[in-house]
Formats: structure tokens, sequence, C-alpha cells
């Protein structure tokens, strides 16, 4: 909040802003699989915070950096707990003069994360691009493209695998493109709700026991004992369509609570399905 009134006042000098939230979420199918018994839901907690700069360079236009630090922890699959730093850069303007004028953002973002099972550590990094205006004084729009993609510091081949089906490890090394749609409505004072459909299309990975139609159709496979000491991880190509309704409460000037759920429906490989439900509340402040 404090970001957006420093971009709100022209010319304004350099100042520095701190954003923190805690989480907590449950999770259908953390392991993207597609059979009923391969699919177990999960809960997990999570903390964020975000040190960060802001400039305002013209009438119009505005810098902001951020350095984060952020953790997550899950009560049963504990392999995908972890700890991360990493950092963002945004630049947003207007398109005109008025809270009504277009404005547009442009940002990218990095984070080291350790996780548990270390064959997921390695560095996650985005970039994106959208476009929004707000439509009279309760409802704004934005149309948004991001990029995503993350990288393992080490990758370890299933021998097997390899000689039979000529498919190396690297199951966590994933990308995607993303295209989004979305709206805010004001319903009252301190009470907003959003909804937003987005479309990825990239590499995910699957975590299943051993299917050998998923293993025909990845990329890349590993073991993945994070989800149970039979499962594997099938990395390949998905079309995802997603689904997030949102609301949010102010409860001061600086912080909010939130409530959301996202419903997400795939097709991997264009072979097999799977979808997913997650519940979201969380705790932000800003100042």
């Amino acid at each position: 909040m404090s970001l957006l009134l420093a971009f709100a006042t022209p010319l304004a000098h350099a100042a520095l802003f701190v954003d923190g939230s805690l989480e907590s979420a449950y999770d259908s199918n953390p392991a993207l699989a597609e059979t009923d018994a391969d699919i177990e839901g999960e809960m997990s907690v999570g903390a964020r915070v975000s040190g960060g700069w802001y400039q305002q360079l013209t009438d119009r236009i505005g810098l902001s950096a951020t350095a984060d630090v952020a953790g997550e922890h899950h009560a049963q699959f504990t392999g995908l707990d972890y700890v991360g730093i990493g950092g963002s850069v945004s630049l947003r303007g207007k398109l005109g003069l008025g809270i009504n004028a277009p404005w547009w953002r442009v940002g990218g973002n990095l984070m080291a994360r350790d996780y548990d099972f270390d064959l997921r550590d390695g560095l996650h990094y985005g970039a994106s691009a959208s476009v929004g205006k707000r439509i009279g004084e309760r409802l704004s729009v934005e149309l948004k493209y991001a990029y995503d993609g993350r990288r393992s510091d080490k990758t370890e081949d299933v021998p097997i695998v390899v000689q039979l089906f000529g498919i190396g490890g690297g199951a966590f090394d994933l990308n995607g493109n993303t295209v989004s749609v979305g709206a805010t409505y004001d319903l009252t004072g301190k009470l907003a709700v959003s909804a937003r459909y987005s479309h990825r299309w990239g590499l995910v990975c699957s975590s299943t026991r051993i299917y050998l139609p998923a293993l025909l159709a990845s990329t890349a496979v590993n073991y993945d004992p994070v989800f149970g000491v039979d499962r594997v991880a099938y990395t390949g190509p998905a079309e995802t369509d997603f689904y997030n309704i949102n609301f949010s409460y102010a409860l001061s000037e600086y912080a909010s609570l939130n409530a959301g759920y996202e419903y997400r429906d795939a097709l991997f490989a264009e072979e097999y399905r799977y979808d997913g439900h997650v519940a979201r509340f969380s705790l932000r402040y800003s100042f």
C-alpha cells in the first residue's frame, strides 16, 4: 500500500517499504497426479518478507526493487519444505492522468530455494508484463503475460530409464508461459473481490507411481520419494487452466486479511488429465 501511495505522488523522493505475509493453504493434489490412488491432499504454512526501495522517475513512471526472504512448511510432504532468498525489480507507468488512466507494468524476479529434498534445490525465476485500467469508482481490470522457470542445482539420471528409453534426469527443471485476465471489484471501502482466469503452457512435473504412458511422454524422469518411496517424477509438456477467486478485507491502512480459492485443470503431454483445488488464507502487512 505504501508503494501505491508513493506511485501516486508525482516526482516523489526515493522511499523504502516493507511487505510481509503469513499464509496457510490446503492443496488437494500437490503431486499433480492423475489416479485416485496417487492423489493426497496437503496442508502447508508459509511466510514471506520483502524489503524494498521505490523511486518516482517521472510524473508517470516509477521504479521499484525488493530483497525477499520466504519459507514454507508442509504437514506431510516435508520434502517440499524450503527456505529461499531472492529479489525483484519492476517498472510501472501510467498512460495518462487521473485514477482511471490505463497503466502498464514490467518486471522480473528470482529466488534461490533450498528444499528438504535436495534434488529440488535451485533457482526459481520469472518475468512478466501487464496492462490494466480502472473503470469507474469500483472496478479495475488487468491483462497479463508471465514467464516462469526453475533450474535445479544438480540432476541425477535413473540408469534403467536412460538405458531402456533414453530419458535423462532433470525432472525439476521447468519453464512455462502464462496469459491471464482478471478483474477486481470494491464491494465496500474495506472489502474487495477479485477473479482471474489463466492459461499456462510449458513443462510441469507430475509425481505418481510407475506409469508407462507418462514415462513415454516425458522429457525427464527422477525418483521422487517426497510423495512416497515408490513415486516417480515425470516432466513433460502440459496445458493448464486456472480459475481463481479471492476476497481481501482491509483490517487497517497497512494490514489485510485474504481468502482465496483456485481450481486447476491440466492435460499432460496430451495423454492424461489431472486437476486440483487450493484454498488459501493469508494475513498481509505493508508499511
